[in-house]
């Protein structure tokens, strides 16, 4: 017979028993419910491309195992996957190393796996085209596409015997030369050119002196394959910023120059054969200023300017962009000034003359890019977005299935049209030159060296896919 002692006590561990076996079960259930916690933790992953060209980005694929956390050790950083997509690395051999972890963290090491792989990175010498051409002593000036042959062309200055060359490139990145000849020792920093639909082009070179603008003027026939000289168009002081084209009109868009007071006073300019007609100059007051840009707007024009204090020894401070409206006859109707964004607030008068770009997008948006600045507004001058970006003297833009794509001082990058960055790649150089559309991609020519220091420069040429990866050269 049990005394009720003894079933009081049999009943209590009976109790606990049951109680026990349920708080195992519910433990069981909830790791069951995680499928992590009771299963082996294996780190997996998967190099897209074990072998990359300099500045390309290591792209992996996680095929890990029962893992809740991962680590990621890339050529002895320990970084983060998001940092991960953006790294860049030096050339040479490198380890990836991958820890995976169970739902008990870290710190648990019996749920813990590593992967470890290596991957190569290309010099950059094998990475980019150094065109024949370019090898020595030379500076790009400008890298773009002719508008009436398609053809991509280049402009390039060699250092040892102050020759210019325009270069007209095939598909095939193959050079023919036509030299460009000067009266000039010192070198020029850009090149605008004005194409005509018989062959001629219109080339103009500015150089920057103390407290002044000096332009050359060339005449090159590419298919002549002569460069008829002529006689130096010597503009001191007046210059201009570009050319454009609108309504079958040329136009030139820069500044003129006045000695009492000194000052730049913005201008727009009719162009003919290449010479220059000032049709209307705008007043900003105490300011210098220059207009940088110009486009159909409504029933008018809209153009993208400068505003800036000029000081006697060429050096220019308190720059600020305005965006002026203007009616058919070029009236000024209103003016914008932007908000600060970090435009160049001090520099030489060379910066000035630094190209401006003023775009109507397809979905009516207006592109604004200039003086180390993006805007983007809407179709009533609205700015929706707005950012600094680096370098102010050689940007360039494209257009190109429904994108933007920049060039600035050492980067590239590609924009929604309302101001999304999708994508950028960094170059190690300082003088950006042009993006073009190349193949299926693109194709961009830039300098390795500082942009007004002499010596040799390295001028190299970059292929990349839509979305800024790099592709394979010729």
């Amino acid at each position: 017979m049990i005394s009720r002692s003894t079933f009081q006590f049999n009943s209590i561990k009976l109790s606990y028993f049951f109680l026990l076996s349920f708080f195992v079960f519910i433990v069981s259930c909830s790791k069951d419910s995680d499928g992590n916690s009771d299963k082996e933790v294996v780190a997996c992953f998967n190099i897209v491309k074990d072998t990359l060209y300099f500045n390309e980005t290591l792209q992996i694929e996680n095929c890990s195992q029962n893992a809740v956390s991962y680590t990621y050790r890339v050529a002895g950083f320990d970084v983060t996957l998001e940092e991960l997509a953006t790294m860049q690395f030096s050339p040479g051999n490198k380890m990836i190393t991958m820890g995976a972890y169970g739902e008990n963290g870290e710190t648990d090491l019996l749920q813990a796996d590593f992967q470890q792989k290596e991957f190569y990175v290309k010099e950059e010498a094998d990475s980019y085209f150094f065109p024949d051409e370019f090898l020595g002593s030379r500076r790009l000036l400008k890298f773009d596409r002719h508008p009436f042959t398609n053809e991509m062309y280049a402009i390039y200055v060699d250092f040892n015997d102050l020759k210019y060359y325009y270069a007209a490139i095939s598909e095939d990145l193959e050079f023919t030369l036509i030299e460009i000849n000067t009266g000039y020792s010192d070198y020029g920093y850009r090149a605008l050119c004005d194409f005509q639909d018989d062959g001629t082009i219109y080339i103009d070179m500015p150089f920057r002196y103390t407290n002044a603008i000096i332009r050359q003027r060339h005449i090159v026939n590419i298919e002549t394959g002569l460069s008829p000289l002529t006689n130096l168009d010597l503009l001191s002081y007046d210059f201009d910023v570009g050319y454009t084209t609108l309504n079958n009109k040329a136009y030139a868009f820069g500044a003129n120059f006045t000695s009492e007071p000194r000052k730049y006073v913005p201008a727009i300019n009719t162009l003919v054969s290449g010479e220059t007609e000032t049709i209307k100059e705008f007043d900003f007051g105490d300011k210098s200023g220059v207009i940088g840009n110009l486009t159909p707007f409504r029933d008018g024009f809209l153009a993208f300017a400068g505003a800036f204090d000029f000081a006697s020894d060429g050096l220019v401070s308190n720059a600020t962009t305005r965006l002026l409206e203007l009616d058919a006859e070029f009236n000024l109707v209103n003016s914008q000034e932007l908000d600060a964004l970090g435009e160049a607030t001090i520099g030489s008068l060379g910066t000035m003359s630094a190209p401006y770009h003023m775009v109507k997008l397809p979905n009516d948006n207006i592109l604004l890019y200039g003086l180390n600045t993006l805007r983007i507004l809407d179709s009533n001058l609205a700015i929706i977005h707005a950012e600094a970006l680096p370098g102010f003297t050689d940007q360039s833009h494209l257009i190109l299935d429904d994108h933007i794509y920049l060039s600035a001082t050492n980067y590239l990058y590609k924009y929604s049209f309302d101001g999304t960055r999708l994508a950028e790649l960094k170059v190690r150089q300082n003088g950006m030159r042009g993006i073009v559309p190349y193949k299926n991609g693109l194709i961009f020519m830039a300098e390795l060296n500082d942009l007004f220091a002499g010596g040799n420069k390295e001028v190299l040429t970059g292929i990349v896919d839509k979305d800024l990866k790099l592709l394979p050269l010729k």
